[in-house]
C-alpha cells in the first residue's frame, strides 16, 4: 500500500492518523459496523493487511485481525449500529453515525492532534474540518484497510452468532447480504428480529414481513 495520505499528514505535522471504514452497508439483515484504527507510524507494516473484501477466507481475516490487535500501540474501536436504528434514520445516516462514533472514541483516548482518513466520498459531520475522504481508501491506505478488517471480523462474528439463533437463514454463509438463498428463506419463513424492514425484499413483501 502506498499510504500516501497518511505519510503526507505526518509530514505536515499531524500527531496521529486514524483510519475509518464500514462493513455491512448493503446487507438486508444485521447491523452496519464501522471501525476506527490508529496504528503508530513506527510500527512494522503487516503485508497481509488489505481491503477485507479482497480476503476471501474467513479464517485468514481472523488471523490478520489477531495480528493487528497485537501491534504495540494500536488503538481501535468498532461501532455497531443495529438494524432498527438503520430503519429509523436510513443506512447513510447510520453509517455516518457509526463512523463518527468510532473515530471520536479512538481520538478520545489521548490528547493528540488527530486527523481522520475515511473510506468513501463523504466525511461524517462530526469529523468535518479534520478528516479526508478517500475513495477506495481501503485499497491504498494502511489504516483504512486495517479498519475494514476489524469491522468485517466484528460483524462476521455477530452474524455467526445470529446464525445459531436463526438456523433457517444461512447467516453464517452470506452474513445478511441479499443472496438468492437468503431471499428464499425470507419468503419461506418470514423475517427475523434482525432484518432491515426499510430494505427490499422486506419492504416489498409486507404480507410476509409484517
Amino acid at each position: 500500500m502506498n499510504r500516501n495520505f497518511e505519510k503526507k499528514l505526518y509530514t505536515d505535522g499531524k500527531e496521529g492518523v486514524i483510519g475509518i471504514d464500514e462493513v455491512g452497508r448493503g446487507c438486508i439483515a444485521g447491523p452496519v459496523v464501522c471501525a476506527a484504527v490508529y496504528i503508530p507510524p513506527s510500527a512494522e507494516q503487516l503485508q497481509s493487511v488489505r481491503d477485507s473484501k479482497r480476503i476471501k477466507k474467513e479464517s485468514e481475516r481472523e488471523e490478520i485481525y489477531s495480528k493487528l490487535l497485537d501491534i504495540p500501540g494500536i488503538e481501535w474501536y468498532a461501532s455497531v449500529i443495529p438494524h432498527d436504528r438503520i430503519d429509523e434514520i436510513n443506512i447513510l445516516n447510520a453509517t455516518m453515525l457509526g463512523m463518527e462514533t468510532a473515530g471520536l472514541r479512538v481520538a478520545s483516548d489521548r490528547d493528540v492532534d488527530w486527523w481522520f482518513l475515511v473510506d468513501g466520498n463523504r466525511v461524517p459531520k462530526g469529523l468535518a474540518g479534520r478528516a479526508t475522504s478517500v475513495v477506495k481508501g481501503d485499497d491504498t491506505e494502511y489504516v483504512i484497510a486495517a479498519a475494514s478488517i476489524i469491522a468485517k471480523v466484528t460483524r462476521d462474528r455477530l452474524m455467526n452468532h445470529y446464525a445459531e439463533i436463526y438456523p433457517n437463514y444461512g447467516f453464517s454463509s452470506h452474513k445478511g447480504y441479499g443472496t438468492k438463498k437468503h431471499v428464499q428463506a425470507i419468503k419461506k419463513f418470514g423475517v427475523t428480529d434482525i432484518h432491515r424492514m426499510s430494505f427490499a425484499p422486506c419492504k416489498n413483501l409486507k404480507n410476509i414481513c409484517s
